[in-house]
């Protein structure tokens, strides 16, 4: 991992470079762990323990971390510099001023995640650092986490193969008159057994509650007729799993085969076109011309997305979007239709390859809807 995260140091500071940033300052759970190796939970959990790290072309790498952290980043990061800070008694955001200060850069245009700062950091950091201009530098982290290693591949795939066979396996496994409940719980259970590390998110409908964006699973039954709509993730090793599947209880309908098969076909020939140079926006106004020839309402703002780190990276497939897909790009791919009081979704995660897209999920395509029975 270490050789990785150097690479990803000097690729860092190359975009950095060319957005006249003199030094850029990662705070968020994905760009910390992206830049320094260290996954450090409590991000995410206790906002306001910050882990700071700031990187800069002609000043050595450094890791402002919370005191009790340090046994757990000093194992796992390359940085050798590290300065720790009390809790509830020193501000790191006093030790950044210092630091900047130290680095003679106080008055220069520096990078940070503004989504990632909170107002009252903010103020202190500028106050403290008056002649600094400060600039979101999001789209500086976005630009060099879009391109994935061999090893994140590895793990997302390993990762949407794992989600999908929870998903697939908790289906064989239920009934006509479980609950949504105990269906989410087979899928949880599933995920860890696939070697999750954390559950991210599971949102689980039957029936008209298909038609919310992003259900809960609750004590609805599943009644014969129904659809049963799943969007899935984890957490494997820092990197997240995404997935989507449509299942119907007991025999389907006629409508409800012919719904389901159209989706699995357009959802099957948008992956044939994800190839290297093709734009986002392109791949959007496809689905919509193949939902359109196919007679179903087309009405998502987006029909997929990055993936990585984090559950949303770029490329957003949108109308908007024009960035052009590159080799080892990931993508989540993940068309929606609502048709007859139900909602469908299917969702696969695929590498951009030189070769044309790789389903990473290990999907087989099969345009029979599943059965719960």
């Amino acid at each position: 991992m270490e050789n990785n995260t150097l690479k990803r140091h000097d690729r860092i500071v190359k975009v950095m470079s060319k957005n006249n940033l003199s030094a850029i300052i990662a705070m968020s759970l994905e760009n910390v762990y992206y830049s320094t190796g260290s996954y450090i939970v409590t991000q995410k959990d206790i906002r306001d323990r910050l882990e700071i790290a700031i990187f800069s072309e002609n000043h050595e790498p450094t890791f402002i971390i919370c005191g009790i952290e340090e046994q757990l980043v000093k194992s796992t990061t390359w940085i050798n510099n590290i300065i720790t800070y009390v809790e509830f008694k020193e501000s790191p955001i006093n030790i950044l001023i210092d630091l900047i200060k130290k680095m003679g850069i106080g008055n220069n245009r520096i990078g940070i995640e503004m989504q990632f700062l909170g107002a009252s950091e903010y103020i202190s950091l500028t106050k403290g650092l008056p002649n600094a201009e400060f600039v979101d530098s999001k789209h500086v982290f976005d630009e060099v986490r879009m391109i994935k290693e061999p090893r994140e591949i590895e793990i997302l795939a390993r990762g949407a193969n794992g989600t999908r066979k929870s998903i697939e396996a908790a289906f064989i496994a239920c009934n006509i008159g479980d609950t949504e409940k105990i269906l989410a719980n087979k899928m949880i259970t599933n995920l860890f057994h696939q070697g999750a590390d954390e559950l991210q998110f599971l949102n689980l409908a039957s029936g008209e509650r298909t038609l919310l964006s992003h259900p809960i699973a609750d004590q609805t039954k599943l009644k014969e007729g129904d659809i049963v709509k799943v969007d899935f993730g984890g957490v494997f090793t820092g990197y997240f799993s995404d997935i989507a599947r449509t299942a119907v209880v007991g025999k389907p309908s006629i409508i409800q085969a012919d719904i389901y098969k159209k989706l699995i076909h357009i959802e099957k020939e948008l992956i044939d076109k994800l190839k290297i140079g093709v734009k986002a926006s392109s791949i959007y106004k496809k689905c919509e011309e193949l939902f359109n020839k196919n007679g179903l309402p087309f009405t998502p703002p987006h029909i997929g997305h990055g993936l990585g780190i984090g559950i949303h990276e770029i490329p957003i497939i949108n109308p908007l979007d024009e960035t052009e897909f590159q080799e080892n790009m990931v993508i989540c791919l993940e068309p929606v239709v609502t048709f007859q009081g139900f909602g469908y979704h299917v969702e696969d995660t695929i590498q951009i390859t030189k070769n044309g897209p790789k389903i990473l999920s290990g999907t087989k395509f099969n345009d029979q809807i599943p059965i719960i029975d």
